[in-house]
């Protein structure tokens, strides 16, 4: 028989318990009790057989009814098991799509979305995660062809010894089966980064924000081009691997054939020396014990392929863990003394040997409004997500009041800041919902999401929209509306700025797309936001190329190449020249 990795098939089988226990046990009791009733009615038939050849009418009714109400029985059972089984899948598949979610999102970085590992597992897992919710009706499918298995042997047994090893064949078919599988999991896991690179220039095409581009530079036929060569090289890897397990199976039907034919020659010749009911009954069983073979195979097949699956799922929960920061030995402090410092802090990307960050030696004092500039890829935003904990620097330290950050809980230290990141998301749901996920446990949330809006200058266009705070947004959406970039970065800096008294407030690039006018009246709000600031020790970090906004700063951290170049204010910088006193000048230069 094929091994399998009972592991994934365990703690697949406790999830699907939790998601639907009354009705599993249902669907079990069905097949054990259909199983049974399809014996009793095959072994009707030689009773049938029997009381017509003895004379017998009553026997012969008696097994008809026997017959009729096995039959009629397991036709009933099979009804409500098909009719459960879609239940405990939906059921199934909203309790693993949680896990998915959770776990994908729940590992404190976001480095693993950079790792070619991760995403083509990932991938792979999105693909088939239809598949586990399976694993019950392929369970429960493997019971019931044990379950026949075992009252099918015994009543051949009973017929004549010798009949009892006519599914020993029936292991050729399962170890092709295996083989097959074995092939097309080989593929599927070579095609994950060209279904990858498939499936982005899908979204790429469909997706409204690369509408524009895809229709001004005549990228349809291109990326549909590119989509079609991507599809054909994983499609030839799929045949390939098909056509290999299609021989291997097609050679174990042949040998399943020849020893079902041995079978009945051998029932028909008489060289049993059984009766004609019991003949009958052999042919009976050995046609069944053809469908159940099958089945198993088919069966045996899936639950490779569900153990595959859930292999990947226990990696992901495996990774999740291995990515969790050790217990907090400290608390987050409430107001900030000295600041935070960055102590020779190096760092490069997964899977990349280029270092982005280099050596860096820095101190954000508290209450201090710091500037961060810099050409683009000078690692700003780098350095914005390693404040953030969203990735853990190569080399070097970071700490708040002289405490390592990570002697703090991540979720902790996270509840203690903010950020509006220069790649925000742009929430689908009413304004109200996607300000206020910026601190959804908040209590008067409303309150704090309504200040929020005036606070990020987005009061004038989300009191017009039709429903006000309470308009759902997404121009896909019936009765919903679209926004402008501009809009949707207003809302993002909302969300930010729903916590009132962060320790670190950071903004990466918040005017980016913003008209001036914008601009002008987000730098007053981040001076007030400064001011608040300094009451509890909090710093507030902007990244910038706008130097009117920069000016006010009490500190600016100039990057240049992924190392801080210059440090000071920005009147002591224009006035020693340098890196910062060039882009300066290059900006000031356009507006006069």
């Amino acid at each position: 028989m094929t091994h399998l990795n009972w592991r994934p098939l365990v703690v697949l089988a406790k999830i699907c318990l939790r998601a639907d226990p009354r009705r599993i046990a249902v669907l079990v009791a069905c097949e054990l009790l259909g199983t049974a009733l399809k014996l009793l009615a095959a072994f009707g038939v030689k009773l049938e057989v029997d009381a017509v050849l003895r004379g017998d009418p009553r026997g012969a009714v008696a097994a008809a009814v026997v017959m009729a109400l096995a039959l009629t029985g397991a036709g009933l059972t099979a009804q409500g098991y098909l009719r459960l089984t879609d239940r405990v899948i939906d059921s199934a598949a909203l309790v693993i799509d949680e896990r998915l979610m959770r776990l994908s999102a729940g590992i404190p970085t976001i480095d693993h979305h950079e790792r070619g590992r991760y995403l083509d597992e990932m991938t792979s897992l999105r693909e088939d995660r239809q598949v586990m919710p399976q694993m019950v009706n392929a369970l429960v499918v493997n019971l019931r062809v044990v379950g026949f298995f075992s009252g099918a042997l015994a009543l051949l047994a009973w017929i004549d010894p010798l009949l009892a090893l006519l599914p020993v064949a029936g292991v050729a078919l399962l170890l092709a089966h295996r083989v097959a599988k074995r092939l097309s999991r080989r593929a599927r896991r070579a095609n994950a980064p060209l279904i990858r690179a498939r499936d982005h220039l899908f979204k790429v095409a469909t997706s409204p924000e690369s509408g524009t581009e895809l229709r001004l530079f005549g990228l349809a036929p291109e990326l549909a081009r590119r989509h079609l060569a991507l599809s054909e090289r994983a499609d030839a890897v799929t045949l390939r691997a098909a056509l290999r397990g299609w021989a291997a199976t097609s050679l174990a039907a042949v040998v399943v054939a020849a020893a079902f034919g041995t079978t009945i020659a051998v029932v028909l010749g008489g060289a049993t020396g059984a009766g004609i009911g019991s003949a009958v009954l052999a042919l009976t069983l050995v046609g069944l014990v053809n469908a159940q073979l099958s089945a198993a195979a088919a069966t045996a097949a899936y639950l490779h392929q569900v153990v595959e699956t859930g292999e990947r799922l226990l990696w992901l929960e495996e990774h999740a863990e291995s990515r969790r920061d050790p217990p907090a030995t400290t608390t987050v402090p409430a107001t900030l003394r000295d600041g935070i410092r960055l102590s020779d802090v190096s760092f490069r990307y997964p899977d990349s040997e280029r270092t982005v960050l280099h050596g860096i030696d820095l101190r954000l004092p508290a209450g201090a409004c710091v500037a961060l500039v810099g050409e683009n890829g000078s690692g700003k935003s780098t350095l914005v997500k390693l404040l953030a904990r969203m990735y853990r620097p190569t080399a070097g330290s970071i700490t708040v009041d002289g405490v390592p950050v990570e002697a703090f809980d991540v979720e902790d230290w996270r509840r203690a800041t903010t950020a509006g990141f220069q790649d925000f998301v742009r929430f689908e749901l009413a304004v109200r919902e996607g300000v206020g996920l910026g601190n959804h446990a908040a209590r008067g949330r409303d309150l704090l999401v309504d200040r929020a809006i005036r606070r990020a200058g987005a009061h004038g266009f989300v009191s017009a929209l039709p429903r006000g705070a309470d308009t759902p947004l997404g121009a896909r959406w019936p009765e919903a509306v679209g926004l402008s970039g501009g809009q949707w970065q207003k809302l993002a800096l909302a969300r930010a700025l729903t916590r009132p008294a962060p320790l670190l407030a950071m903004m990466d690039e918040p005017a980016a797309s913003l008209d001036a006018v914008s601009e002008h009246e987000l730098f007053k709000r981040l001076v007030g936001m400064r001011s608040a600031a300094q009451t509890h020790g909090g710093v507030l970090l902007f990244v910038s190329h706008r130097f009117a906004t920069v000016r006010a700063a009490d500190l600016v951290v100039v990057l240049d190449q992924g190392r801080v170049s210059q440090v000071g204010t920005h009147d002591a910088l224009v006035a020693g020249g340098g890196l910062y006193a060039e882009l300066y000048e290059m900006q000031a230069r356009v507006y006069r």
